[in-house]
């Protein structure tokens, strides 16, 4: 280890290697995704602050939408919160950004 660094990796150090130009990695979207999934989970701010790399501050700040959406449901583990989603109804063609807009 690192001195000065923790044992616990934060997802604000697991881009070390991965060139941020290329498309195949959607780094950001990857990290609000790990993101909204722990605040689904009912992870505390600074919990979530923490694993994201952020203060708490700057946690509430980015993801206040999240906290909002999730505000009233249920919670669920990221576990199973991804099986739904893979086990979803997915529509087999989606509309062109020019479809998109009508």
């Amino acid at each position: 280890m690192t001195p000065g660094r923790s044992s616990t990796t934060t997802l604000s150090g697991a881009d070390r290697g991965l060139d941020a130009d290329r498309p195949d990695h959607q780094y950001y979207d990857l990290r609000h995704s790990f993101v909204s999934l722990l605040i689904q989970e009912g992870r505390s701010i600074v919990e979530v602050a923490r694993q994201a790399g952020h203060s708490p501050t700057m946690a509430l700040d980015t993801y206040a939408h999240v906290l909002d959406e999730f505000e009233d449901s249920s919670r669920m583990s990221a576990e199973a919160a991804i099986r739904a989603a893979r086990e979803a109804d997915v529509p087999v063609s989606y509309p062109t950004a020019g479809e998109a807009r009508r």
